[in-house]
């Protein structure tokens, strides 16, 4: 057994220390992340890190997954995620290493004194700074870890948990070449493949590329590698990454038991005597899938009800497969037996069981946020509670109620609700975790001089410009990966809540103009709105860089270029804007349609997905 079943709260406090080492040649770094995240672990790993910076390192993991690190990684520091996240500039980083040099402590600590920062941006810079450094653990093929399970949650009870799913496919993306995968999945590489129904429920968190999404179809069909790789536009390489990152997370199927689920699931999509052809059951003629004889697959298949989150029960990753072996210990597909039928319902009552549960807790703190209770309330701790019983309790609720957590349990209908409510604890956070503020709130409590209605009407603003900035973020994700339509939809929800920022203002503009015909009044349009966001905003990069682009529609190019190296002036992080200039500067034909802007995208908002 790689770790250790699930147990009570009070086993789990008579377990607290107990460890275990594992061998990384035996089980990989995503199959053993994987596992934790199965088993809910809570504890660390140790490990020893290679050259150049040798020495002990730790993982923090609480449920499951990972809350920070000291691997040491030069490329990951604080610093520059910041800065390439734009939430601070070069002058606010410089003026806070001179403290932290002058007075010691930590970057963000002193980043939040000058009012650089607030706390939840630190918490979301150190959460991309953790997923950064243990990318780098994904090169590991040897060494040990040391699990040991106990309430070790890291150094600050708020920190934010890391996507696990979405970590092991960066990792293996980064580290792994076909070679690699050969020689960890064994056998079961070269056999039929198929993904399983889970997939349909964990997909958006793996963050795939759009380039994926050819491979996966494939998958759901079921398909071997070499037919995937053969596949216009997919890479050999790439198409071996994304098997073995569902491998590893136990979301694919090999061998038999893949053409045994292929078998059921055409049985259950096969169209009856005189029926028409299920919407998008057949390949286009002409279309990559076609030529491959591999059809798409049809939305019934694609749609199968996918198997429960894992919740229960040990888990037991195998070495890596020998020669002989075909599947990773997979799961048997579920059959039309009465024990599984019975499974399924109990899986039902039981999912049932956790929303009813959840909905009870929302309503709850909803209702004390609606009255205006205080920090100590919403938090369910006493005013006597302690630093360690805060950080308990925060580590709980963060758990519990991060909106990144949604989509695991399939509560995603919930976002909007549990974003307002996700937002007023991380201010209640920020309070109770400085010792003076929480003395001061507990001192106005107990004269009575605690007003919940004057509280409310001055941290409404903060709650909406907290929730907007969540909103946008996920508007930068999606715009990043040239996802426009839903791009467009956060930038417009995050606009509810703060409608005179003017870099949503671009964003939307940007997007619309995306998603039309790109006709000349849709860039007069977007013209109109950018030069708006600049007139609100001299400095906003983004709406310069913008502008360049819709300038060279219009045929406008030397303003186009003034507009580029404005953007590259404003932020010499955009190198993609100087980029621009100076190929629009060395033509000299008739102007042409703009460079493609997929690449200045991602040079706008930064690193790779």
């Amino acid at each position: 057994m790689l770790i250790w079943p699930r147990m009570s709260a009070a086993d789990a406090g008579a377990a607290s220390g107990a460890s275990k080492r594992v061998s990384l040649a035996a089980v990989s770094v995503p199959r053993l992340l994987f596992a934790l995240l199965h088993q809910r672990f809570t504890g660390t790993l140790a490990l020893e890190q290679p050259g150049p910076h040798p020495g002990p390192r730790t993982v923090w993991v609480r449920g499951g997954m990972p809350v920070f690190t000291d691997w040491v990684a030069p490329t990951e520091v604080l610093g520059r995620v910041l800065l390439g996240q734009q939430v601070i500039d070069e002058g606010q980083l410089s003026r806070a290493l001179e403290a932290m040099a002058a007075q010691g402590g930590l970057l963000g600590t002193h980043l939040m004194a000058h009012g650089a920062i607030d706390r939840p941006q630190l918490l979301e810079g150190l959460r991309r700074q953790g997923a950064g450094k243990l990318e780098q653990l994904f090169a590991l093929r040897e060494g040990e870890v040391l699990i040991t399970q106990g309430e070790a949650i890291g150094p600050d009870a708020d920190l934010l948990p890391l996507n696990v799913l979405g970590l092991v496919l960066a990792g293996v993306g980064a580290s792994y070449d076909e070679a690699r995968v050969a020689a960890e999945m064994g056998a079961a590489l070269a056999a039929p493949l198929r993904v399983t129904g889970a997939l349909a429920r964990y997909r958006s968190h793996f963050h795939f590329r759009p380039e994926d999404e050819v491979i996966l179809q494939g998958l759901e069909q079921g398909a071997e590698i070499g037919r995937l790789a053969a596949l216009p536009g997919v890479r050999p390489r790439r198409a071996a990454q994304v098997i073995y990152a569902l491998w590893a997370c136990q979301m694919l199927r090999t061998g038999t038991a893949a053409t045994a689920e292929g078998t059921t699931a055409a049985k259950a999509t096969a169209p009856t005597r005189g029926s028409a052809p299920t919407r998008g059951s057949g390949a286009t003629p002409g279309s990559a899938t076609a030529r491959a004889s591999m059809p798409t697959p049809a939305p019934a298949a694609r749609a199968s009800a996918p198997t429960p989150a894992p919740s229960a029960g040990a888990v037991t990753p195998t070495p890596a497969p020998s020669a002989q072996a075909t599947t990773p210990a997979p799961v048997p597909p579920r059959a039309a037996t009465g024990r599984a039928r019975r499974e399924t319902e109990v899986d039902a009552e039981t999912s049932m069981a956790d929303e009813a549960s959840f909905l009870a807790e929302l309503a709850a703190l909803e209702a004390k946020i609606e009255g205006g209770d205080h920090a100590f309330d919403l938090f369910g701790v006493p005013l006597t509670a302690t630093k360690r019983e805060i950080r308990a309790a925060w580590g709980e609720l963060s758990r519990r109620f991060h909106p990144d957590a949604l989509q695991g349990r399939g509560l995603t209908h919930l976002r909007e609700r549990v974003n307002k409510v996700f937002a007023a604890l991380s201010e209640a956070q920020q309070v109770l975790g400085d010792a003076d503020q929480r003395d001061k709130l507990r001192d106005a409590i107990e004269r009575g001089e605690h007003e919940p209605s004057a509280r409310n009407d001055a941290t409404a603003r903060a709650h909406a410009v907290f929730q907007s900035e969540l909103l946008a973020k996920e508007g930068d994700k999606l715009l990043r990966a040239s996802r426009f339509d839903r791009a467009l939809e956060r930038y417009n929800e995050a606009a509810k809540h703060n409608d005179d920022e003017p870099d949503l203002k671009a964003a939307i503009a940007w997007c619309r103009y995306q998603l039309s015909a790109k006709g000349t009044t849709d860039a007069a349009l977007l013209q109109v709105a950018l030069a708006q966001a600049i007139e609100q905003a001299p400095r906003l990069a983004r709406a310069h860089y913008f502008l360049g682009f819709v300038l060279a529609d219009l045929g406008r190019n030397n303003a186009a270029i003034e507009a580029f190296r404005t953007a590259a002036k404003l932020d010499p992080r955009l190198i993609d804007a100087e980029r621009q200039a100076r190929t629009l500067k060395l033509r000299t034909a008739a102007p042409e349609p703009a460079p493609s802007m997929l690449g200045g995208l991602k040079g706008l908002f930064g690193g790779k997905k």
